[in-house]
C-alpha cells in the first residue's frame, strides 16, 4: 500500500514539476475585434478597402437635439484620433517587426508608408528614430546620418535625440 502511495506522489510531483517547468508561450501582440467605425483607418493604412458601412448607419438621426449632435461629434473625433494613432502603430510594429528579422527594405517601405500616410502624426518621432535605425542596418550610413540630422532640427530638445544620436553613429 505504501508503495501505491509513492508511486502516486511521485506522478504527481512529476507532472506538477512539468508543468512549471514548461516554457509557455506568450504572444507579443494579441489581436482583439474592433469596433467598425475603428476599423477602416486602419485597414486604409494596411492598404485594405474598407467595406462600406450602410446608408442607415452613416445618415445621422434627423430627431438629435443640438446638443446630443455635439457630444456625438465630440465622441466620433475622439474614435478617430483613437483609430489613427492605432493605424499608426500597427505601421510602426510592421516596420519594427521587419527591422527585427532582418529585412530592412520592408522596415523602410513601411517607414515611408507611415511618412505619407501620417507626416505630422502623434508617432513621428518614433518613425524617425526607427528609419535611423533601418537606414543605418541596411548599411546606407549616410542617410542614416542625414535622418539623425533632420530629427534634431525637427524635433529640437527631444528625449529621444539620445538614442537617434546612438544609431546613427558609425560602427
Amino acid at each position: 500500500m505504501a508503495a501505491l502511495w509513492a508511486a502516486i506522489g511521485a506522478g504527481g510531483g512529476a507532472a506538477t514539476h512539468a508543468m512549471l517547468a514548461a516554457p509557455r508561450a506568450v504572444p507579443l501582440f494579441v489581436a482583439t475585434p474592433i469596433a467598425p467605425a475603428l476599423a477602416a483607418p486602419i485597414e486604409r493604412a494596411r492598404g485594405v478597402a474598407a467595406a462600406q458601412p450602410s446608408p442607415e448607419a452613416a445618415a445621422p438621426e434627423e430627431s438629435a437635439a443640438p446638443s446630443a449632435t455635439s457630444a456625438r461629434t465630440s465622441t466620433d473625433e475622439r474614435v478617430r484620433g483613437t483609430a489613427s494613432l492605432r493605424a499608426e502603430r500597427l505601421l510602426l510594429e510592421a516596420a519594427n517587426a521587419a527591422l527585427l528579422r532582418g529585412d530592412h527594405a520592408s522596415a523602410i517601405a513601411s517607414l515611408r508608408k507611415h511618412a505619407q500616410s501620417f507626416p505630422k502624426g502623434e508617432l513621428a518621432q518614433e518613425r524617425e528614430i526607427l528609419l535611423v535605425q533601418a537606414l543605418k542596418a541596411s548599411g546606407d550610413d549616410a542617410a542614416a546620418e542625414q535622418k539623425a540630422k533632420d530629427f534634431k532640427q525637427k524635433f529640437p530638445g527631444s528625449m529621444q535625440q539620445e538614442t537617434v544620436d546612438k544609431a546613427a553613429r558609425p560602427r
